[in-house]
């Protein structure tokens, strides 16, 4: 799996590279934001990506996709970290509820739907998710949207590629597979091509909000194509997720106080 993801975001990047070379526009990052790219590359989307497929073998697909799409409760995290003021009531309110999803998800009265292990590497993949969308709004503004697009997945194809020879995790695929191979990675370069103008244009919670779609549609074909069978965890802990998630995107902070500065009085005659 680990060589699955590495390929698609090393294609993802060649074709990129290839599109802006047509076009004539820069290869290299802007000077300054290199580190940060590469950054958001590897412990950002790579991260989030490799930690999501390493929890598929703890629990159903369409449940842990659930519990990886609260990362809008952690951009909003993230926001308050980045000094972008204190939290609202609202926020708090949203990240309480989608915790409850996830503990719903991961413990009903009826059994365990999802193993502890698979909820935590879902979990960090979602921190690692809030952490890309919210870095790549908050350090990336003067390179381009496709360079930026090139250096994100092509920096999350190398980690993954070292991270597939080191631990011995390679397996080449074969027939049909390397046809969805390619239309994965064509599907990646639009995505972050897509994902770097929305940032740029409405910043990272707005952009999470927006993202609080997938996680419905995720977990509908997991269960058409893979005949997931929700358990009654996922029934009650999946609206509370989604609630949160939305509920967290919209919720504005609360800015800090400043003190007040007396006015000095205007001593000039008229």
């Amino acid at each position: 799996m680990p060589f699955l993801l590495a390929f698609r975001f090393v294609v993802a990047a060649l074709v990129i590279a290839v599109l802006l070379a047509c076009r004539q526009e820069p290869l290299l990052a802007a000077h300054g934001e290199r580190i940060a790219l590469i950054g958001i590359g590897t412990l950002g989307y790579g991260l989030a990506a490799l930690l999501f497929f390493l929890s598929l073998s703890y629990g159903p697909t369409s449940t842990l996709a659930l519990i990886v799409y609260s990362y809008p409760i952690f951009v909003v995290f993230g926001s308050v970290l980045l000094g972008q003021g204190l939290p609202a009531r609202l926020a708090v309110t949203a990240i309480v509820v989608g915790f409850c999803g996830v503990a719903f998800i991961v413990w009903t009265p009826g059994g365990v739907s999802v193993r502890p292990l698979g909820s935590l590497l879902a979990l960090l993949a979602a921190i690692a998710y809030a952490g890309y969308l919210t870095g790549g709004g908050r350090l990336v503004h003067r390179t381009g949207y496709m360079t930026a697009s090139l250096w994100t997945s092509g920096s999350a194809g190398v980690a993954l590629v070292l991270f597939t020879f080191s631990t011995g995790a390679s397996r080449m695929p074969n027939g049909s597979q390397w046809t969805m191979l390619f239309g994965l990675s064509l599907l990646t370069a639009s995505a972050f091509y897509c994902l770097f103008r929305g940032l740029r244009r409405l910043g990272s919670v707005k952009v999470s909000a927006l993202g609080t779609i997938e996680p419905l549609s995720t977990a509908a074909l997991a269960i058409i194509i893979l005949h997931d069978h929700p358990s009654l965890g996922f029934a009650i802990g999946a609206p509370l997720i989604v609630t949160g998630a939305v509920t967290a995107s919209f919720a504005r902070a609360r800015p800090h106080r400043q003190r007040a500065l007396p006015q000095r009085l205007d001593t000039r005659t008229p």
